[in-house]
């Protein structure tokens, strides 16, 4: 999967730090690092929050919608 690579990489062009798009999905930083790293696979709900939160689609986050 390449979701943890778009995570990083939107996160980065809305210029939020680890932290604060932790504080936003109310997870740790540590939680944030993982799933870029993707050692942790988000749930659903949270691949929509993020999604949201980086004004793309859900599926662009998991690289269906290249």
């Amino acid at each position: 999967m390449v979701y943890g690579e778009n995570i990083r990489r939107l996160r980065k062009e809305k210029g939020l730090s680890q932290r604060k798009l932790a504080i936003e999905l109310n997870v740790t930083q540590v939680a944030i690092h993982n799933l870029e790293k993707e050692k942790r696979q988000p749930s659903i709900e949270m691949f929509e929050r993020l999604a949201e939160i980086l004004e793309t689609t859900p599926a662009k986050l998991v690289g269906w919608d290249d």
